[in-house]
């Protein structure tokens, strides 16, 4: 078994082969199939936010990691319909988000007078609780990035810095600064990408039961 950084998203959980076995669908390429990787995540987002996703980045991440459950699990997928396949997960993930949040809001009908918040959250407004979640993740990755050595938090916020053509030029002049591949410079960051989304869920649902 490898010695698999691991995903966990609603209860899924993939490995660093499976990530492999993904990274493959898009081409035999390392470098064009990170490349690749990069492109589709990006257009997930996007294709999130446009449907009013208050997370459009967990639920694109779980997307790509359903995706590569799929295929460890012996799904065959046309490299040309990648996108297409993903997307249609991405909105069952969406699908299931608004459910989650649609049930905890129901289940509040069941708290006594006692228990029941001052404010209930239909009544405030979207605006407002997207803003409190966006400054709740944002303290939670502060906390996160000072928990890694200097060098590992300037790697991965020097990594994420940069948007489309600048991007790809930054990671390979960064490669070349470490003297390490394009494609395990890719490899790295994702493992430490994973580790620090994995704190971050972890400190914001821990903010949610105080």
């Amino acid at each position: 078994m490898s010695e698999g950084i691991v995903v966990q998203k609603r209860g899924l959980v993939i490995t660093d082969e499976e990530f492999k076995g993904l990274l493959a669908l898009f081409s035999t390429d390392w470098e064009h199939a990170g490349e690749r990787y990069e492109e589709i995540r990006a257009a997930l987002i996007k294709y999130l936010e446009c449907r009013g996703c208050c997370l459009p980045i967990d639920c694109a991440d779980e997307a790509l990691n359903r995706m590569a459950r799929n295929i460890a699990q012996g799904l065959d997928i046309p490299s040309k319909d990648a996108l297409r396949y993903c997307r249609s997960i991405a909105q069952n993930v969406h699908y299931e988000h608004l459910r989650d949040i649609k049930n905890k809001t129901l289940g509040l009908e069941s708290l006594s007078p006692l228990e029941y918040p001052s404010v209930h959250p239909d009544a405030i407004s979207e605006q407002e609780m997207e803003r409190i979640k966006m400054e709740q993740r944002i303290e939670c990755l502060q906390k996160c990035l000072s928990r890694l050595p200097p060098e590992t938090s300037s790697l991965i916020l020097s990594y994420y810095s940069k948007d489309n053509g600048e991007k790809i030029r930054k990671h390979k002049a960064m490669a070349e600064q470490t003297g390490i591949s394009l494609n395990y410079l890719r490899v790295r960051t994702h493992r430490l990408r994973i580790k620090l989304e994995k704190c971050v869920v972890s400190c914001v649902q821990q903010h949610s039961r105080l």
